[in-house]
């Protein structure tokens, strides 16, 4: 009997440690499952940083190109306008010396 009780406990014991060591082994798939998926939200939100920031340089690439192309033509038409009026200003400067050219020699009369 005494030995019937022996093996009993040690059966206990036996399975006991079993029970604890698949507890054990469910416990840690459950907490690397955990920890998977927090690092895999973690790398989510880090990628979605990263592009976020990606996507904001483009933009700023992109509108400051734009703007430099604007800034250009701006300028290429103030210039074009510059150069129009200065043409403008030669050209009466030359009518004005033809017409007091004519008055010299006679041959316009103002009235």
């Amino acid at each position: 009997r005494a030995l019937a009780q022996v093996l009993s406990l040690a059966l206990v014991l036996v399975l006991s440690l079993a029970l604890a060591q698949v507890l054990l082994l469910a416990l840690v798939l459950v907490l690397s499952r955990a920890l998977a998926q927090v690092l895999s939200l973690a790398l989510v939100l880090v990628l979605s940083r990263a592009l976020a920031q990606v996507l904001s340089l483009a933009l700023v690439l992109v509108l400051s190109r734009a703007l430099a192309q604007v800034l250009s033509l701006a300028l290429v038409l103030v210039l074009s306008l510059a150069l129009a009026l200065v043409l403008l200003v030669l050209e009466l400067d030359k009518t004005d010396n033809h017409v007091r050219f004519l008055a010299n020699h006679k041959l316009v009369t103002f009235r």
